[in-house]
């Protein structure tokens, strides 16, 4: 039997990846570039920016070239599917990861919680994004 994954598995697999994202770009970036992120705020809108492209061209590739795991969730034991079990394609993580972006920053964050809500009340544990998506994400460990 499949087993959808918990909110707190999924916030901490986005969690790690964000942090292995993150902060080798900063360390890059600010050893190559020398920018103070702290004290420049053009700089600072700059790079915050750029962390958005690429973290969210993570979030799309690594799971549909690594049959639906990003590092996070592969050290979690969780996988992002399609509904019917299939592994997922890029035009269901472009979507996926484009309502993420855009609905939860324009609705600031409110969406995120409805979300977090239904993570925790629903049975199949299915967010927004994945019921616009069709998308499931399973604990593979749980038993």
């Amino acid at each position: 039997m499949i087993f959808p994954a918990k909110l707190w598995q999924r916030f901490f697999a986005r969690l790690i990846d964000g942090l292995i994202i993150g902060v080798p770009i900063v360390f890059l970036l600010s050893f190559t570039v020398g920018y103070d992120f702290v004290i420049e705020p053009r700089a600072n809108f700059i790079f915050n920016l750029f962390m958005l492209l690429i973290v969210t061209v993570y979030m799309i590739t690594l799971p549909v070239i690594w049959y639906g795991w990003s590092i996070g969730k592969r050290l979690l034991g969780i996988r992002i599917t399609h509904v019917n079990g299939q592994d997922v394609t890029w035009p269901v993580m472009i979507k996926r990861e484009l309502f993420i972006l855009v609905v939860y920053t324009l609705t600031f964050g409110l969406f995120l919680l409805l979300s977090g809500v239904m993570m925790i009340t629903r049975k199949d544990k299915r967010a927004l994004h994945d019921l616009m998506a069709d998308t499931k994400v399973t604990d593979e460990n749980a038993e």
